[in-house]
């Protein structure tokens, strides 16, 4: 099979042209799109900033951008273009940098929770700056330290969630079974004291803007799904992990930093996994770190033989788009209103007059 490449990086890393096909439809999808469950609500806020209304209800730094928008004459639609290609250009620039095989993580992205994400954009765009911030977490030094803590800073001023990410700071440790064992202390006292932290004032900000229309989620099915496939997905990171340390050579210092940095942030996300089981609203924190899970399982799959890159592909694509199939495809409680409208509501689907 040929592979076309459009751009060699000095790092040996490629950019091929599929990618570039697969980024352009997210934004095609993302950026063009016209009807969501958020649509009207964000196009109602920009309004409100360009009338110069108060707004309370959003995050300070989305509420910046969207006044410093309306100042220079663009609309809403002209602003979520941009939004979403800064977005997108993060998220390309760091899958080139953490994966050799970029592809395979941004289409399991698309399957989840690309769909999600279109929605819930200040979600999207915390993120895209979280996933750009892990390569500061790749070596400990103090400009390091503060780049990564400005950066989640700066994500927070578009969702107040991304605040949670300054918890893989606990990544600059050596020792991996340390963070595992922190992870999981720190996941069960979190459980155990739900309650209040389900209650306390940041979280319910965090909570706040939940549209009930598309958000019937908390359902016993999704909240045993959610931590099933979060848990499924980290015991694919470990299983990678362990057979490619075996079959390991002569040592690529760089790539083996990324790696270890890369494994460090899917396990330490497992601090996460409790609040899956007290509300919908807490996938964001899986969703945030997914994206990482994804791009380290990719590029561990490239290290082995052929016919084990294969099944280990398939089974990856399989669970992903069982995933997909469950909450986005026909007769899915999110297919009417989510996906119906990302594919029929689109500025370039309707100057095309295509139809889905």
């Amino acid at each position: 099979m040929y592979t076309l490449v459009v751009k060699r990086r000095k790092d040996g890393r490629i950019i091929t042209l599929s990618f570039i096909v697969i980024i352009s439809i997210l934004f095609i999808l993302m950026g063009l799109n016209t009807n969501n469950p958020d649509y009207q609500y964000y196009e109602e806020i920009f309004h409100r900033a360009q009338n110069g209304i108060s707004i309370i209800s959003v995050e300070t730094g989305f509420l910046f951008l969207l006044t410093l928008a309306s100042k220079i004459g663009m609309n809403y639609p002209q602003f979520l273009m941009i939004y979403t290609a800064v977005g997108l250009i993060l998220i390309g620039n760091s899958l080139i940098l953490y994966t050799r095989k970029p592809i395979l993580a941004i289409v399991c992205y698309f399957c989840y929770p690309f769909f999600l994400d279109l929605v819930q954009i200040r979600q999207f765009m915390a993120m895209a700056i979280f996933v750009f911030a892990c390569r500061y977490l790749l070596h400990y030094s103090k400009s390091n330290l503060i780049k990564y803590c400005l950066l989640i800073f700066f994500a927070s001023t578009q969702h107040l969630i991304a605040l949670a990410f300054l918890f893989f700071l606990i990544v600059y440790f050596k020792d991996s079974k340390k963070i595992l064992y922190t992870s999981i202390l720190l996941g069960i006292l979190a459980f155990a004291g739900s309650r209040l932290i389900y209650n306390s004032m940041l979280i319910q900000n965090i909570l706040a803007l939940r549209n009930k229309e598309y958000i019937a989620g908390s359902s016993t099915a999704q909240s045993i799904m959610y931590p099933l496939f979060h848990v499924i997905l980290v015991i694919f990171c470990y299983i990678l992990f362990y057979a490619n340390s075996k079959n390991s050579k002569e040592p690529d210092h760089e790539a083996n930093n990324v790696s270890n940095t890369m494994i460090k942030v899917c396990i330490s996300s497992i601090v996460f996994m409790p609040f899956l089981l007290i509300d919908f609203q807490f996938t964001r924190f899986f969703r945030s770190c997914i994206l990482i899970i994804y791009m380290y399982i990719s590029d561990q799959i490239c290290m082995l033989k052929k016919t084990d890159r294969l099944i280990a592909t398939g089974i990856l694509l399989l669970v992903v788009l069982l995933v997909n199939f469950r909450l986005f495809g026909p007769g899915s409680g999110y297919y009417e209103s989510i996906t119906r409208l990302i594919f029929s509501d689109n500025i370039l689907f309707e100057a095309l007059r295509l139809e889905f």
